[in-house]
């Protein structure tokens, strides 16, 4: 299946998550809401989020997973990093991918939103 791995990964309310965000209490509402800092970059896209969650090993993953799991886990991310805005990947993928990201830091809505990008 192809997927656009550059789409932009937004916050439930709408507004694209930027690399280097935080999250902040609105002075209002009390509701988290996205932050610029002055670390702030690109737009957060589908592309990193796979290529982070691939890569960023928890604590037990880097203890549990096999050498070659860690190396398919390097290709595949090299294949997304690298490759054509839209890329094909089989199903095997998409469960490694949403394994790595469900594993990953990310907050939920994030999560969410890759999962459902990966789905489409």
């Amino acid at each position: 299946m192809k997927i656009n791995m550059n789409q932009e990964i937004k916050s439930y309310t709408g507004e694209t998550f930027i690399t280097g965000q935080k999250l902040a209490a609105c002075p209002h509402c009390n509701k988290a809401l996205p932050q610029l800092d002055e670390n702030s970059g690109e737009p957060l896209t589908l592309k990193l989020v796979c290529a982070r969650a691939l890569t960023n090993l928890t604590e037990t993953e880097a203890k549990q997973l096999s050498g070659d799991e860690k190396a398919a886990r390097g290709v595949l991310t090299l294949r997304i990093f690298d490759g054509p805005d839209e890329v094909d990947l089989k199903a095997a993928d998409i469960v490694a991918l949403k394994s790595a990201i469900g594993n990953s830091t990310y907050n939920p809505v994030v999560i969410a939103r890759a999962f459902d990008m990966l789905d489409k």
